[in-house]
């Protein structure tokens, strides 16, 4: 077992399945190569990306197998109640169980691969995608999503850069209740010179831009 830090100041587990592994049933279920998943999408331009949160977390495990995830620790013996990664069935299961959720919701112009959903189908910009637009852009600007700026409580940035041209960032404060709430937003687009540097230098990019918006 290692214990990590997550980038989000959290706990992350790690274990060593490769001896429960080997006894492991594996699926009937052939997992989708990259090539067959962007055939099915080769004639579209516009998509719309759904990242499952948490990947295998949203499987749980029952009784008799999260028994076989047992570990020991200095504190006594845990196991697992949900899917972790490096249990070799999980990919097969995890694709499978997506692919059961979109196909028995009817859902059309929908692919799914790992934790991915893309959406095919034609795009159309209407007044229900203007309405959900504007609402949450409402969400996105009033409490409870946005907290006020308070100079005690300690604080952070997350940042991201888009290979389409922009860089932002949020400022986020660790409230009383331990949770993190948002303060603020930041964004700028990427100038012509900006846009030909390589993926790491935008991450960079976004990094410094977001540092110095927040520190006028």
């Amino acid at each position: 077992m290692v214990v990590t830090a997550t980038k989000d100041v959290k706990i992350r587990i790690s274990t060593d399945f490769t001896q429960l592994t080997k006894s492991v049933k594996r699926e009937a279920y052939q997992l989708p190569s990259v090539e067959e998943t962007l055939g099915k999408i080769q004639d579209r331009k516009v998509f719309s990306k759904l990242d499952g949160s948490s990947g295998f977390y949203q499987l749980q495990l029952t009784k008799e197998s999260f028994e076989y995830t047992t570990f020991i620790t200095s504190f006594g013996r845990f196991a697992y109640q949900r899917c972790r990664f490096g249990i070799s069935s999980g990919p097969e299961i995890f694709q499978r169980t997506l692919q059961n959720i979109i196909h028995n919701s009817q859902v059309k112009g929908v692919v799914v691969h790992a934790d991915d959903i893309v959406k095919d189908a034609p795009f159309v910009w209407g007044q229900s995608q203007q309405k959900s637009f504007n609402d949450i852009k409402i969400l996105l600007t009033t409490v409870p999503t946005l907290a006020a700026y308070n100079v005690q409580y300690p604080t952070r940035i997350s940042t991201d850069s888009s290979s389409y041209g922009g860089v932002g960032g949020v400022l986020e404060q660790l409230q009383p209740d331990s949770s993190w709430r948002l303060i603020s937003y930041c964004s700028k687009s990427l100038s012509i010179a900006e846009q030909k540097y390589a993926q790491i230098e935008k991450e960079a990019l976004a990094i410094a831009y977001t540092c110095k918006r927040f520190n006028q």
